[in-house]
């Protein structure tokens, strides 16, 4: 998605994605999913198991890539795109927390946030935890 003003560019869109997954003889998808949330709008996602509902989610946060379709989150295409480009967006860009615990034993929350501000090195360590409490 390129152009488009701040006021009016959705925070997120999709545009015709679709994935699938295929293994021991199921198929799961998401087919040719369009839709977009503007900025500043509260979403929510519900479904039965096996839905879709994770597959958006990681669609959503550049943790996958569709197979067809594309991502874009705010004025900005995520999808498709190499690995490395969408964990740098990722970084820089937003914070995922997984429906499963997934930090390394003994390690802070806070430490967990303020990760991703020392690997971009957009903060240095004090302020990283400094900011990261904050938004905790």
């Amino acid at each position: 998605m390129t152009g488009g003003s701040p006021d009016t560019e959705p925070f997120l869109e999709f545009k015709d994605v679709s994935r699938t997954f295929s293994g021991s003889g199921a198929s799961f998808s998401l087919d040719g999913v369009s839709f977009s949330i503007p900025r500043g709008a509260t979403a929510m996602i519900a479904g039965p198991s096996g839905s879709g509902k994770t597959t958006l989610l990681n669609l959503a946060a550049a943790l996958d890539q569709p197979d067809s379709g594309t991502v874009s989150c705010q004025g900005v295409c995520i999808s498709p795109g190499g690995g490395g480009v969408r964990a740098r967006w990722r970084a820089a860009t937003i914070g995922y927390v997984f429906q499963h615990h997934y930090l390394p034993a003994g390690m802070r929350c806070v430490d967990a946030v303020a990760a991703p501000l020392l690997w971009t090195r957009q903060l240095g360590p004090g302020a990283a935890v400094e900011r990261a409490a904050a938004l905790l």
